[in-house]
């Protein structure tokens, strides 16, 4: 076999396997009870919020939004990059550029801080 082939097939498997694996995840935040790693984009109360959200916490709570805050919060999927609206825990202090895991499932659970 030609060694041009030979590295060729070598470097195709290894991109093959690369897209294959997945960091291992928390299991605290498991991907079956909808949390997905994310980043957090804006934070504010909920008229602050500018980011559009097809998945947006703001509209399902059935308090008051008076004092209550939201982020926007940036996270994959296939076929790229969407926005996710949640309420905050108050005692959870997060700023633009935190890295967070986020419920695209339920409204009812904040996001969580995670490590870099």
């Amino acid at each position: 076999m030609n060694p041009l082939t030979t590295i060729g097939i070598g470097l195709a498997f290894l991109t093959l396997a690369g897209c294959a694996t997945r960091p291992a995840e928390d299991p605290r935040y498991a991907r079956s009870d909808g949390w997905r790693p994310g980043r957090v984009a804006e934070v504010g109360a909920a008229g602050d919020i500018r980011r559009r959200s097809f998945r947006d916490c703001r509209v399902s709570s059935s308090e008051g939004s008076d004092g209550l805050l939201f982020a926007s919060i940036w996270y994959r999927r296939t076929g790229g990059r969407m926005v996710r609206i949640a309420k905050l825990d108050p005692a959870l202090d997060l700023h633009v550029g935190d890295l967070v895991y986020v419920n695209i499932e339920s409204c009812a659970q904040p996001p969580e801080k995670r490590a870099g």
